[in-house]
């Protein structure tokens, strides 16, 4: 395509597509897709994909529309899914999904979960989960559809069914069960079970009694 991998230095690489660019020993295709000095190893395929990387990327993968135009820098990071992306600066990050964000030593799979600017080594899936992570939350875990959607800075939590929760801050807390709620400290295992109150447990049966 016109102007087609404009800018590579070395190695073998394929460039296919209007102004994409590839450099050692890469794969680019789409429209306006990757840099002028993306680094090594790298496959990009997608309209716009991957756009922003710089030298310090390597052993990446970027497909999808928009995929990775976040990323400027960093190595072994995987985005799949239209404007599936990663933080400026990411090192070894799963985001799979349409409109999925991730961030260093993360995995987010589900469209529109996670976040950019959450911290290291959380693990998001399912639809539109973990969409308040900040960079205080670390070492998080949650699993099924607007999990955990109001945790910002907590971290070791554990999250797991449709729309369960926390406080924002809260850490080592576990809510398991459709719309539980859980804090800092506490566990909250069945539908609706409640334990907002730090250091408790309620199941199910408790939430049913309260009503």
């Amino acid at each position: 395509g016109h102007n087609a991998a404009s800018g590579v230095s070395s190695g073998e690489s394929i460039a296919i597509g209007y102004d994409a660019k590839s450099d050692r020993n890469g794969i680019v295709i789409g429209h306006n897709a990757g840099s002028l000095s993306i680094g090594i190893n790298n496959t990009i395929i997608g309209n716009g994909a991957g756009v922003s990387l710089t030298s310090g990327v390597t052993g990446s993968v970027f497909l999808g529309v928009g995929a990775g135009s976040f990323q400027s820098s960093g190595r072994r990071t995987i985005c799949i899914g239209q404007y599936s992306n990663c933080s400026a600066n990411c090192d070894s990050a799963i985001a799979i999904g349409n409109a999925s964000r991730t961030a260093n030593d993360s995995i987010v799979i589900g469209s529109a979960a996670g976040t950019t600017t959450m911290g290291i080594s959380n693990i998001v899936v399912g639809v539109e989960s973990g969409l308040a992570l900040a960079s205080g939350a670390t070492y998080n875990v949650i699993i099924g559809s607007e999990s955990g959607q109001a945790i910002t800075t907590g971290d070791y939590n554990i999250s797991i069914g449709a729309f369960p929760n926390f406080s924002s801050t809260s850490q080592n807390g576990i809510a398991i069960g459709r719309s539980a709620m859980s804090s800092t400290e506490s566990i909250s295992i069945g539908s609706s079970a409640n334990a907002t109150n730090n250091n408790t447990m309620t199941t199910c049966a408790e939430a049913k009694l309260r009503r």
